[in-house]
């Protein structure tokens, strides 16, 4: 009977250390499982991350790329204006010395206008005092 209690025992002992190890084993299995697990999704948490940054960039990118666009249509509408500007200025400038240029022919024109006329007057005076000299030269020719 003691053999048979030792063997059971040793038995027990085997299947509780079977059992033991088996439950080792399950335990490693269950871990190593979920280390994969855990490092799959790290992986694809690292990746989607790394996805979101790429993104994250290309945005960045594509707006830094439509604000130069703006600032530089902006830049293009302010130089136009200026041109505009400029060329209604030098439109003024050029209608004010023509304005200049016609008023110094029309004023020289009118001074030779009335210069002329005072030379006609002249000549004018000249020959009604000449005629008039004439009658009183024939007046005093006729009395003597």
């Amino acid at each position: 009977a003691r053999r048979y209690f030792a063997e059971m025992v040793q038995k027990e002992e085997e299947a509780k250390r079977v059992a033991f190890e088996s439950a080792c084993r399950i335990q490693a299995w269950y871990r190593g499982a979920m280390a994969r697990r855990t490092y799959t999704k790290l992986l694809e948490s690292k990746r989607q991350q790394e996805e979101k940054e790429r993104l994250r960039a290309a945005a960045i990118q594509i707006q830094a790329w439509y604000r130069g666009s703006l600032g530089r249509r902006a830049f293009a509408q302010k130089l136009q204006e200026k041109k505009e500007r400029e060329y209604a200025a030098a439109i003024q400038v050029q209608a004010w010395y023509r304005g200049v240029l016609g008023r110094r022919i029309f004023a020289a024109m009118v001074t030779k206008a009335e210069e002329q006329r005072k030379i006609e007057r002249e000549r004018a005076a000249v020959r009604i005092q000449s005629w008039y000299r004439g009658i009183l030269g024939r007046r005093l020719y006729a009395t003597i």
